[in-house]
């Protein structure tokens, strides 16, 4: 068996964690915006999107019809299977709005709703499982065939959503696959278009989005290093980053806000580039 699934590093680029929905506050609504089955580690208030928060949600919204909105590169496989199940569950019936993109594990809960919409600019993501693993050739073997059954299960349910035969859904995955709005209304995979004020920024998350470290965590994905140590070497050079109160008071600035404004206009570049250095001394 796999050790984990992981985040396809291209979905993980292009995820604007920004987009949300504009008066989603309601009560019979819940927000999927993050990582499937993990943290955000960039966004100490990001939750983790996981079958026991959907549960949660789900009992408290009781019998009545759920709008979900997703914006999410994917992430676990296991998770978001057991999340689109849990989804077609309610019985008052569900409606997925997906905001900007459903990568990945996040494409596989875009299907759970009878009623599936699509900002015009949305994207769905389709491609086959991404695994981390470390081994000998058997092990390998053993991977790729156990990989083989999680493709085929979500080829046949983006099959089914959708209408199309089953080798079309399996040439999409094989080709990594990003459909816009529009197209993935045509192909069945959706059933309509959002309108679009029905999306917005949200600010503060805009404030807190680090380009930087989507890009960097990217590239640390490509080169197969495990996510326990991604992370510790993404907070080491998170912490590495943070300006200290002496420098700060030195340079005038009144608080942790004024030095992020400061690393972010004057040093981020300079610090993503050695820290991909880094990476590439690895």
């Amino acid at each position: 068996m796999p050790k984990m699934f992981d985040l396809n590093p291209r979905a993980l680029e292009l995820w604007n964690p920004s987009l949300q929905a504009a008066g989603a506050d309601d009560d019979a609504s819940i927000s999927l915006t993050g990582i499937v089955g993990d943290e955000w580690p960039y966004d100490e208030y990001a939750k983790p999107l996981t079958l026991a928060r959907v549960d949660a949600a789900l009992r408290s919204i009781g019998d009545k019809r759920v709008t979900v909105y997703i914006n999410s590169p994917g992430g676990s496989m296991f998770e978001g299977i057991s999340i689109m199940n849990r989804l077609n569950q309610h019985k008052s019936g569900v409606t997925i709005k997906v905001l900007g993109l459903a990568g990945s594990a996040a494409s596989v809960i875009a299907m759970a709703g009878d009623r599936r919409e699509i900002g015009k600019t949305a994207f769905l993501f389709l491609h086959n499982c991404w695994s981390v693993q470390a081994g000998n050739r058997h092990e390998f073997r053993q991977l790729a065939d156990t990989l083989e059954e999680f493709d085929y299960a979500m080829r046949d349910l983006y099959a089914e959503a959708s209408g199309q035969d089953a080798t079309v859904a399996d040439g999409w995955m094989n080709a990594d696959s990003y459909f816009s709005g529009k197209s993935a209304v045509e192909l069945g995979l959706m059933t309509g278009l959002l309108d679009d004020s029905e999306v917005s920024i949200n600010a503060r998350a805009l404030e807190r989005d680090l380009p930087a470290a989507r890009r960097i965590e990217a590239a640390l994905i490509k080169t197969g290093m495990p996510r326990s140590e991604r992370r510790k070497l993404m907070s080491e050079y998170k912490s590495a980053l943070l300006p200290d109160q002496q420098s700060c008071s030195k340079q005038g600035l009144a608080s942790s806000s004024e030095a992020a404004d400061l690393y972010e206009s004057s040093n981020q570049t300079r610090d993503a580039v050695l820290a991909l250095k880094e990476l590439l001394a690895i």
